[in-house]
């Protein structure tokens, strides 16, 4: 792919640089009720923070003007 390419897919980059896009993405959303009895169980204090966080990163590096590394991080904290 170029860099055209993941751009038509991911749309415009958070981060960008001679060969490099970079994409952040966030989510944080309160626990269900079902969730929360889950996680209780190994966090007991979960109801003072019921949330649910996520953020996802995508790094996309180019050689010769294509992809030559996609790199995909994703993290989730309760």
């Amino acid at each position: 792919m170029t860099s055209a390419e993941v751009r038509s897919v991911l749309g415009e980059p958070t981060d960008e640089s001679a060969g490099f896009l970079g994409y952040e993405f966030h989510l944080h959303r309160a626990l269900t009720e079902k969730e929360v009895r889950r996680i209780e169980v190994e966090w007991p204090t979960v109801r003072q923070y019921p949330y649910y966080d996520i953020s996802a990163s995508v790094e996309a590096r180019f050689s010769g003007g294509v992809l030559k590394r996609l790199d995909l991080i994703r993290f989730s904290t309760y």
